[in-house]
């Protein structure tokens, strides 16, 4: 399973690498202010989600907010940065924070999931008719010059890193 998780995530990588690093920081920053004015919709919405799934038991409902806020947080900066691995860092953040606390890490796991898709799901939402704008996703003369559809939109949301090994469950 590990072997399949770790081509995956190569896969992926190299399809987000693909994209130019010229229309990066564009796609990037659009969906970075997206998630900043959404996020805590986002939130909410996770700690829902984390409730109704029965994830992280052992916690209360507000620390389950607490640790979700922080989390988010972290995952924000993480992405702003750049590179693959803020999913990681967030569960690495998170399993620390809740360890002690008797929190399983296939809880963990299916948490930062959680997370993983809310976060795609509203990058779709959001930016599933970039053909009819053209403008989110590339700057100056290249965004005349790009045809829609052409664009890596979805391509670089970031996925689930190889930081979680099935042996560890």
């Amino acid at each position: 399973m590990k072997h399949v998780l770790e081509s995956t995530n190569r896969g992926a990588a190299h399809r987000a690498g693909s994209a130019s690093d010229e229309a990066q920081p564009p796609l990037r920053a659009n969906f970075l202010a997206h998630l900043h004015s959404t996020r805590m919709q986002l939130q909410a919405e996770w700690c829902r989600r984390i409730v109704h799934a029965q994830l992280l038991s052992p916690l209360t409902h507000q620390e389950i907010f607490s640790e979700a806020a922080a989390a988010l947080d972290r995952y924000l900066a993480a992405f702003a940065r750049g590179g693959g691995s803020a999913l990681r860092e967030c569960s690495d953040y998170l399993q620390a924070r809740v360890d002690a606390r008797g929190v399983r890490t296939v809880d963990v796991i299916g948490t930062v999931l959680l997370l993983r898709d809310l976060l795609g799901r509203s990058l779709f939402q959001r930016f599933r008719h970039a053909d009819r704008e053209p403008a989110l996703f590339a700057s100056g003369a290249e965004s005349a010059s790009a045809e829609p559809g052409h664009r890596p939109v979805l391509g670089t949301v970031p996925t689930a890193q190889s930081k979680f090994e099935f042996s560890q469950v």
